[in-house]
């Protein structure tokens, strides 16, 4: 179920929603909202979660890139965190109003890595409610958790949404008298720690914690999601019919290419996100020339490397993270960038002023 509550804390939407997604033949995403908002931008707020990962989907398997887990794991972290941060920018629709409190994403990216590894990605982001030099009420996103972990023969579990019920029951299975897979669990537990486990077996397990979950929480329930991989790929994914997530915005994807000095050209609103890329100019930064500005705005940088570039920030859209590289580029702001104080002090960490001689 998708739920949210009020300012007070009141629940004052649930219904059923998606929050399992196929990301490729091998690969799952889950994903769980946890907070307050208001409530009319509730239910587009959760759809849109959805959507964007759904998009860098597409744009991954259109262009054929293979990725590992975590890989994915940053993407979809850059631009979740993008979006929630200048959400009232890319799409006005979503808001109709003020953000009235803090909200918590967390989502698991589960499957197998091009090398078969099985693995499971944890994402948590935090958004908590900040006002803009603008006057205007936005988010302030933070990544609280980005980990993968490797599944051997030991069982793995990881539990995300309302799961303090789950957490407890897999600590003290032996407590658990409702359901015969608990006794399994707790003797494989102490035998080898959980590795005798079958794949139904897990299931089960996995479906009495549901249950146990809402007999006491009301906003869990409704008809489980549920996938199973095995060997390599997805064996099953069961859930309701949904209709496929809606797109908040359109995407392109660059992954590990280069671009030189005038062989950027790229028209529309499309949201750019370029990871592991290169911006390349051959000759350093010359002032008595007219500059030939690479536009930051409406764009997403993941580990880049910037050689010899005149950027340009404008206040519009943008994330860039602190593992770019800087290489004698420089940054030039417009009127609007003082509306995003953020973002004009992280780009100026990571581009000082240049010292030219």
């Amino acid at each position: 179920m998708a739920t949210f509550r009020d300012g007070k804390g009141r629940i004052q939407h649930k219904s059923p929603a998606q929050k399992l997604l196929r990301y490729g033949d091998r690969t799952v995403c889950a994903i769980a909202g946890l907070g307050s908002t208001d409530v009319r931008a509730a239910p587009q707020l959760n759809a849109d979660i959805l959507g964007i990962v759904a998009g860098y989907r597409d744009e991954i398997q259109a262009n054929h890139i293979e990725q590992s887990i975590s890989s994915a794991l940053a993407g979809i972290s850059a631009l979740l965190r993008f979006y929630l941060e200048n959400i009232a920018v890319i799409n006005s629709d979503t808001g109709h109003g003020e953000v009235i409190a803090s909200y918590d994403l967390e989502l698991l990216l589960v499957g197998y890595d091009p090398d078969k590894t099985p693995r499971i990605g944890e994402l948590v982001i935090k958004v908590d409610p900040r006002r803009r030099r603008d006057g205007q009420l936005g988010w302030e996103a933070h990544e609280i958790q980005n980990d993968t972990i490797k599944v051997d023969r030991e069982l793995q579990h990881s539990t995300k949404g309302i799961d303090y019920i789950a957490i407890r029951d897999l600590e003290s299975p032996d407590l658990i008298d409702e359901y015969s897979i608990f006794r399994t669990f707790a003797a494989a537990k102490k035998f080898n720690s959980g590795a005798e486990l079958t794949v139904d077996q897990m299931e089960e397990l996995q479906r009495a914690l549901v249950n146990l979950t809402a007999d006491v929480q009301k906003e869990v329930g409704g008809p489980k999601q549920v996938a199973v991989l095995q060997s390599g790929h997805i064996v099953r994914l069961e859930q309701p019919d949904f209709l496929p997530p809606k797109k908040p915005f359109p995407l392109i994807v660059f992954d590990n290419v280069s671009f030189s000095r005038g062989g950027l050209i790229i028209r529309g609103n499309s949201i750019k996100l370029y990871h592991s890329t290169q911006f390349n100019d051959d000759e350093p930064i010359d002032l008595s020339r007219p500059p030939n500005f690479l536009n930051l705005d409406g764009s997403v940088f993941l580990n880049c490397t910037f050689r010899n570039k005149n950027l340009w920030h404008d206040g519009g859209s943008l994330y860039i993270d602190k593992t770019s590289r800087n290489i004698d580029s420089n940054v030039s702001f417009g009127p609007d960038a003082s509306k995003r104080p953020d973002i004009v002090n992280l780009l100026r960490e990571i581009f000082p002023p240049l010292q030219l001689h």
